[in-house]
């Protein structure tokens, strides 16, 4: 064949996403542009008759799974339950890990090709991590770990997604191992606050006000910090309900037990 007739190779087109009222336990590839709408729901492109989610407002395609960087997703549930106490702590946990940049979770698609998405935080508005347990009689000797979408997302997606976790970070934040001794630079790296211990209300407390007032929460009252969380749905997902003042004054160091 002659170099003028030679014709060049046809890249598969993505997987097409329908909106359904159904859940599946999968998502999407990437779609063509279009235009993006986000209205009620996940951000989804046009293409044609068809509804495609926008997967690259939700994620990064990277070359490569870094398997030698990562831990699959149900063995850093298995981890973070066995330093937070439950496997409902631990996916509430990892999720809002994600949603502050403090994890790094990858996902594997598996459809008509195999790519490699990085997930953003917005990621975790739409999805979130689920899990069962245990049924020896059904055939399945362990908890299920896997992520599905939250219940204002109605976008079905095809394909099979494998997620995985960075290995790094995630044994920092879980390690099993006791906890060490407060130095001065654990205070110094809270701008102020009292270590937190054990208790993960206090931890979120302390974690919010230093996203939402830096260096300079120590000027903000107590009063004004609690309203600001009180509006904010990541901390209340966190903790699950809001904290009375005292636990917040306790928590920054403004109360004693």
């Amino acid at each position: 064949m002659s170099a003028k007739t030679k014709k060049k190779p046809i890249t598969p087109p993505a997987p097409a996403l329908a909106v359904a009222l159904t859940p599946l336990a999968a998502f999407a590839g990437p779609v063509a542009l279009g235009a993006i709408t986000m209205a009620s729901g996940p951000p989804t492109v046009m293409r044609g008759l068809v509804t495609l989610l926008a997967i690259k407002q939700l994620a990064r395609e990277i070359a490569v799974l870094p398997l030698s960087r990562l831990v699959p997703l149900k063995d850093a549930a298995k981890l973070a339950s066995d330093r937070l106490g439950s496997y409902e702590l631990a996916a509430r946990d990892l999720v809002q890990r994600a949603r502050t940049r403090q994890l790094m979770i990858v996902a594997q698609v598996t459809g008509r090709d195999e790519r490699v998405f990085l997930l953003r935080p917005e990621f975790w508005r739409w999805y979130r991590i689920v899990w069962s347990r245990s049924r020896p009689d059904e055939g399945r000797p362990e908890v299920f770990v896997d992520v599905d979408r939250v219940h204002d997302n109605r976008v079905r997606t095809v394909g099979r997604w494998d997620f995985f976790v960075g290995r790094r970070r995630l044994k920092q934040l879980y390690s099993v191992a006791p906890l060490k001794p407060v130095t001065r630079s654990d205070e110094v790296e809270r701008y102020g606050m009292p270590p937190p211990g054990r208790s993960l209300e206090r931890k979120a407390i302390q974690d919010f006000t230093l996203r939402k007032y830096g260096r300079r929460w120590t000027s903000v009252s107590t009063q004004v910090i609690r309203k600001a969380a009180s509006l904010d749905d990541d901390f209340l997902e966190q903790v699950g309900s809001l904290s009375d003042p005292s636990t917040f004054a306790r928590a920054l160091g403004r109360k004693k037990d």
